[in-house]
């Protein structure tokens, strides 16, 4: 806009009384639109938009300035360089200078009073620095507003609808930014950017989005390993079918996504893919999304059904990822969708996730620091997925998991969520319902689970499950985990028996350099309170050998009530788990307080069990205090195993048995710590027996 002084004031008169006539005007030079002819003042102002914006000169002066008329819609235009296209409908605030030096912002006469916008029938093509403001836009062909290779534009104040393409299409732009715009049954997308520095989408509403036959670009590219599965480049074999609410594809810069409504999407509500820099999807509503499914073929794993209508999906980011404080419900997908997000800071924070499908959150390949606090997930629905595994064939996968983190490395805290009522399916293998789920197959990961209350899901509280083979320089998954505070109660169920309160399982190779368990408040769940397992799925001649590590403390929790035991740790194969369980109060469970034992398959090694027990309250569970047990069997036969236990100063209500159980294949070993006085160091009693007889030691390895 042209400076202002004298001749603003000197004009403003003429303004007032034009102001009473229909019509569009061009400001400075003051030129409108209302009918054929004209000559832009606002005494004569232009009929067509045509000769208003030929009127136009690109130096950053121009403004054309529409009154809704008579008119029965305006064509498509486009928008030269540095010219601002603006309706009377919303208020009009432009910066203003007086011999170059900046004065206070000038509200343009007569906006913010209009009853109705200025309608346009086609498609609105913007050029480089230009301001789109206040117009309803249809367009029976192409998308509503569209720019190609431009510095920068803003989209204010527009209703856009029924659109043939998007309702805003952009491919290379150096700063977007989009304001409070209302965009009703488009198709393809809502908002569709590719190519951006820096984008600002904030206070807009999208509705109804329309899938059409095109699809978006998947940023994932190169091989994907979990564990023996080898995905080839998914981002060429795995589309996204169109009809999302908000994308934001390929930005380089600051991207801010805020404060926007979003429902009824076809697809994805908000999608940002392929991001450099810092990222922030805030305060946004989605709800109601479609997502009708799709099959696609995943080499090796088959052909998958996959969801579409996640709420929010963000992949592809070197940089720093917030998405904090918003809501997510009755969508068709996981409520927020993270993967890829490397070298940075990912925090997904105070958002409220209800009535999702597959994963309230799943959080897949991050790196870096990764951050998940104070989100409200409940009322997750499962779907069954049958996948195509090495040596096993098809399996069939249940989702339906509050949390899922898969395969994200570096520091991951996971505090003060709430996560409850998430359902799951009762299938014979890999069941679903967790409230928090967490596999690694590759790398250091630092976990910390903290201050969480996790209840009246469908299985586990929280299952976290860790393996891999060391390849080259990728080491399995290695961790170190804290889980502490967290209130875990009536999760799972007797019928079937499932739902642990945690539930580690420990394979392949991978190791737990310190795991500690403290604090906790755990009750009420179907199956364990705590139950860790190493090489579990273990199988001999070469099929999934293991050669597990844990290193660990569990101690000061409140375990009651549990359906099974209170405390469980079993070792087979060649594992090795060292563990002191110390001062916790593990009552009123259906099986035994604390449970330790191994079980083992000829050709898989000895596994073996170091255990400081002490100091535990252990009162009224079903099957007694401690039970210390090595075991054995015929088909298939058993190897040798081996347990160290220090056993003192527990009080138990119902007594304690340390058993070795003679093996016919390779005897086992069982050692006790001051073996002469276990009895007498624990109150509440402790037998001993079995073949060969538990051996006294002076120390435990």
């Amino acid at each position: 806009h042209r400076r202002f002084g004298r001749h603003a004031v000197q004009r403003r008169r003429r303004a007032e009384t034009a102001g009473r006539r229909g019509g569009v005007r061009l400001l400075e030079p003051r030129r409108a639109v209302g009918r054929s002819g004209g000559d832009g003042t606002f005494e004569n102002p232009f009929g067509v938009i045509d000769p208003a914006l030929a009127a136009t000169r690109s130096d950053g002066n121009s403004i054309v300035y529409v009154q809704a008329g008579s008119n029965s819609g305006i064509p498509a235009f486009t928008i030269r360089d540095r010219v601002q296209v603006l309706s009377t409908f919303p208020t009009q605030i432009i910066p203003a200078a007086f011999q170059g030096q900046r004065i206070p912002d000038v509200r343009l006469e007569l906006s913010g009073i209009g009853a109705i916008r200025p309608t346009v029938t086609g498609t609105v093509t913007m050029g480089s620095d230009t301001v789109l403001s206040g117009f309803d836009i249809t367009s029976a062909t192409g998308a509503g507003v569209t720019f190609n290779s431009v510095s920068r534009v803003d989209i204010r104040d527009n209703i856009i609808r029924n659109t043939a393409d998007a309702g805003i299409l952009g491919n290379g732009v150096a700063v977007a930014n989009l304001f409070r715009n209302q965009i009703i049954s488009a198709r393809n997308q809502g908002v569709y950017i590719q190519n951006v520095g820096t984008a600002t989408v904030t206070d807009n509403t999208v509705s109804g989005t329309i899938a059409g036959t095109t699809t978006i670009g998947n940023p994932i590219t190169g091989d994907i390993t979990i564990g023996s599965i080898t995905i080839p480049n998914p981002g060429s074999i795995i589309p996204l079918p169109s009809g999302q609410g908000i994308v934001i594809a390929t930005a380089n810069g600051t991207t801010t996504i805020a404060r926007n409504t979003v429902t009824g999407t076809a697809t994805q509500g908000i999608v940002l893919l392929n991001a450099i820099g810092s990222v922030a999807i805030a305060d946004n509503s989605i709800a109601n999304t479609v997502g009708a499914d799709f099959t696609t073929n995943i080499p090796p794993l088959g052909n998958i059904t996959l969801t579409t209508g996640q709420g929010i999906v963000a992949a592809g980011v070197n940089g720093t990822l917030d998405i904090s404080r918003n809501t997510v419900n009755n969508v068709r997908g996981q409520g927020i969708a993270v993967a890829g997000v490397l070298n940075g800071t990912t925090t997904i924070a105070n958002n409220t996730v209800r009535n999702a499908v597959d994963q309230g959150i799943v959080i897949a390949g991050t790196s870096g620091t990764t951050n998940i606090t104070t989100n409200q997930i409940s009322d997750v629905t499962p779907r069954p997925v049958t996948i195509t595994v090495p040596v096993l064939g098809a399996v069939t996968l249940a989702t339906g998991q509050g949390l899922a983190l898969i395969n994200s490395i570096g520091t991951v805290n996971v505090t003060g969520n709430t996560i409850e009522r998430v359902l799951g399916l009762p299938l014979p293998t890999f069941p679903s319902g967790q409230g928090i789920q967490v596999a690694n197959f590759s790398g250091q990961l630092d976990l910390n689970i903290i201050n969480n209350q996790l209840r009246n899901n469908d299985n586990d509280g929280i299952l976290i499950g860790l393996a891999g083979r060391p390849s080259g320089t990728t080491t399995a998954a290695i961790a170190n985990i804290t889980i502490s505070n967290n209130a875990i109660e009536n999760n799972g169920g007797a019928a079937p028996v499932r739902g642990d309160g945690i539930a580690i399982a420990i394979e392949q190779d991978a190791v737990v350099n310190n795991l500690l368990i403290e604090n906790n408040n755990i009750r009420g769940n179907g199956d364990e309170g705590i139950d860790i397992r190493l090489g579990s799925q273990a199988a001999p001649l070469g099929l999934n050998s293991t050669s597990a590590r844990l290193t660990g403390t569990i101690r000061n929790n409140t375990i009651t009530n549990n359906g099974q035991n209170g405390i469980q740790i079993e070792a087979r194969g060649d594992t090795i788990a060292k563990i002191a369980i110390e001062s916790n109060n593990s009552s009123n469970n259906g099986q035994r307080g604390i449970f330790v034992t191994t079980s083992n398959i000829l050709l898989l090694g000895t596994p073996q069990i170091s255990a400081d027990i002490r100091l535990n309250t252990l009162t009224a569970n079903t099957g007694g205090g401690t039970q210390v047990l090595t075991t054995t069997s015929t088909l298939p036969p058993s190897a040798p195993q081996s347990i160290c236990v220090n056993l003192t100063g527990n009080i138990s209500t119902n007594g304690s048995n340390i058993t070795n159980t003679l093996n016919l294949f390779g005897l086992n070993t069982l050692t006790v710590v001051n073996l002469a006085v276990v009895n007498a160091n624990n109150p509440g009693g402790v037998t001993l027996g079995g073949t060969p007889a538990p051996a006294n030691v002076l120390a435990c390895p």
